[in-house]
């Protein structure tokens, strides 16, 4: 078996944690109305893990350029160019979601200081266009999610039905099924 090298796994989980917490604080934000002494400091976690998000993403693609992943286990044909149009929608998705979120931001009169050290360049206030970009922002996380939900979907039933070695390949610590 073939695994993925260790540090495309380490960005594949890092990624994972970042857009568990910065999508749980978006929910937060947008839907349970936190009390106003804790919103702006979730609001600016929010942008620095977006941050985060999009720099991991950077990483991935180069890592990804320079150590291409393991050949695809045997399987349908059609199941693998799902699985590469899926992976290509979210990688772009990785980086267009903060870079509209980012434009929101700076739009709405919000400069992005990332870890309150390093300020991020401020394109000046446009409201309409940071309207327009936070509206883009929420639509496309939402179809991230789905589609990392039918990637988490299509892992698991490679693992627990195929009982194939997909999921092992990224998960180190996983041992494979017997069939």
């Amino acid at each position: 078996m073939t695994r993925y090298t260790p540090t495309a796994i380490a960005l594949h989980w890092l990624t994972v944690l970042a857009m568990a917490f910065v999508f749980g604080l978006g929910l937060s934000l947008a839907w349970l109305n936190p009390p106003a002494s804790v919103k702006p400091a979730m609001f600016v976690s929010h942008e620095w893990i977006g941050v985060v998000i999009l720099g991991l993403a950077l990483a991935r693609l180069v890592w990804r350029r320079r150590h291409p992943p393991p050949p695809p286990l045997p399987g349908p044909s059609w199941q693998h160019r799902v699985a590469e149009t899926v992976h290509i929608a979210i990688y772009t998705l990785l980086l267009v979601v903060p870079i509209c979120g980012y434009v929101a931001s700076t739009a709405l009169g919000y400069p992005v200081v990332w870890l309150g050290i390093l300020p991020l360049p401020d394109f000046g206030k446009n409201e309409p266009l940071g309207w327009q970009a936070l509206w883009v922002h929420r639509r496309l996380a939402w179809l991230l999610g789905g589609l990392i939900g039918m990637h988490v979907g299509a892992a698991l039933f490679h693992h627990l039905i195929q009982r194939d070695e997909t999921l092992v390949r990224m998960v180190p610590w996983l041992k494979p099924l017997k069939r």
